[in-house]
C-alpha cells in the first residue's frame, strides 16, 4: 500500500503492519529502510513477519515471559508479527486494521499523507476486545540503518530525565539527563551521536513542561532531517536503542510510546508501575478504547547544520529551530487542530 504527493513517497507493508518507505521524490535515501531477515529474528518470531521500518509494539514491548514465549507470544507483541488487513485506500489516506486474541486488543490505523509536503499523520485507535481489563505497552518503533545512519547522524529530542534499561530495577537511583546516559560500568555515554561502541537501550521522559514531544535525526551526509512530533499526553516516553557490530554503528531506534520498562508483563510485579510519577504502561477496561496520533516529516536542509534545537507545532505547521541558527524552518501542512 502506498501514497504519493508531489514531494514524497510513503509505503506501508500489511505483513507486520510496518511503514517501510518514506522518502523525498528525487532523493535516493529512505530513513526507514531497516529490515531484519528471518534468521535475525528472535526464535519465537520466526513464523511471522520480520521487523522492518517503523513498526508498532502493542501489547508487549520487549521479550515475553518464559510462559508467554512457550504459549507462542512473540517479542514486541503479536501486531508486529502478524498480517494486517487493508480496509480502505483513497485520495491521500490508507486505513488498515488488525485483531489479536492473544493480546485481547484490536487496532485501526489510519495514515494520511499531506496534500503537498513530505509529512504524514498516523492515528492508532486501540480497543480492548477481551473479557477483562487489559494492561499493556504501546510503543512506536522506527529504526534507522545504513545509509541514512552512520557515525555522523545526529539524534535529538525534548527529553528530560531517564535511565539505562540495564538499570531498570533501580531506575530512580541511576537517573541521567538527556543527552547523557550511564553505562553499567558507571561511565557516561553521549546519546546524540554514535559516540562509541555500546549496545543498549536508554529511556527518557519527555519534558513535562512541553505540550508536544518530538524526536528527530539529521544526516549531515545527505543533508536530510527525519523526525516525529506528537502530544506529550499521548506518548510521554522516548527510547533510544543502539546496536554496534565490528565497532561500527549498525542500528539506532528512535522510539516513543507509553512504556517505561522493557520487560514482559509476566514479570511485571518485579518492576515499578511508574517512574518519577509517570505511568509505565497503558490500561483499558473491557470494551474501552483509546486513540493516539503522531506526525512524521522529512526536510532537506542546507549544509553546515548541527542537528535540531527545538520543534514546535503552531496549529498547522511544523516549526524547526536548528542548532546554532536563529531562523526557523517551517513546514506548512493541511493538518489543523491536531495537538
Amino acid at each position: 500500500m502506498e501514497l504519493i504527493n508531489d514531494k514524497s513517497y510513503l509505503s506501508f507493508d500489511l505483513r507486520g503492519g510496518a511503514i517501510t518507505d518514506f522518502h523525498l521524490r528525487g532523493h535516493r535515501v529512505n530513513p526507514l529502510n531497516f529490515a531484519y531477515t528471518r534468521e535475525q529474528m528472535p526464535v519465537n518470531n520466526r513464523q511471522g513477519a520480520p521487523f522492518k521500518g517503523h513498526f508498532l509494539c502493542c501489547g508487549r514491548w520487549g521479550h515475553p515471559s518464559a510462559q508467554e514465549a512457550a504459549d507462542g507470544m512473540p517479542d514486541h507483541g503479536t501486531f508486529s508479527n502478524m498480517e494486517w488487513r487493508g480496509t480502505r485506500q483513497g485520495g491521500q489516506r490508507l486505513e488498515m486494521e488488525a485483531t489479536s486474541g492473544a493480546e485481547g486488543l484490536s487496532i485501526v490505523k489510519t495514515l494520511d499523507l499531506d496534500l503537498r509536503e513530505p509529512v504524514f499523520l498516523v492515528r492508532d485507535r486501540i480497543r480492548n476486545i477481551g473479557t477483562r481489563p487489559e494492561s499493556f505497552h504501546l510503543v512506536q518503533h522506527p529504526t534507522l540503518s545504513f545509509p541514512f545512519l552512520d557515525d555522523g547522524t545526529l539524534i535529538n529530542c525534548n527529553a528530560s530525565i531517564g535511565f539505562n534499561q540495564a538499570h531498570a530495577l533501580q531506575a530512580e537511583g541511576h537517573m541521567s539527563r538527556w543527552p547523557l546516559g550511564y553505562c553499567e560500568d558507571g561511565s557516561v555515554l553521549g546519546l546524540r551521536q554514535s559516540e562509541r561502541p555500546y549496545n543498549g537501550l536508554f529511556s527518557f521522559l519527555i519534558d513535562r513542561e512541553k505540550p508536544i514531544g518530538w524526536i528527530a535525526a539529521y544526516s549531515p551526509e545527505y543533508r536530510l532531517l527525519f523526525g516525529y512530533c506528537w502530544r506529550r499526553e499521548d506518548y510521554p516516553w522516548v527510547h533510544l536503542w543502539q546496536h554496534w557490530e565490528e565497532r561500527r554503528i549498525k542500528y539506532r531506534a528512535m522510539e516513543f510510546g507509553v512504556a517505561g520498562f522493557h520487560n514482559a508483563f509476566g514479570d511485571l510485579p518485579a518492576y515499578p508501575a511508574e517512574f518519577m510519577g509517570e505511568r509505565a504502561y497503558l490500561h483499558l477496561g473491557r470494551g474501552e478504547e483509546t486513540e493516539r496520533s503522531y506526525i512524521c516529516f522529512l526536510q532537506a536542509l542546507p549544509g553546515g547544520c548541527s542537528g535540531v534545537a527545538d520543534i514546535k507545532w503552531d496549529g498547522s505547521a511544523i516549526v524547526i529551530l536548528m542548532d546554532g541558527q536563529k531562523e526557523t524552518v517551517r513546514i506548512n501542512t493541511h493538518f489543523t487542530n491536531l495537538f
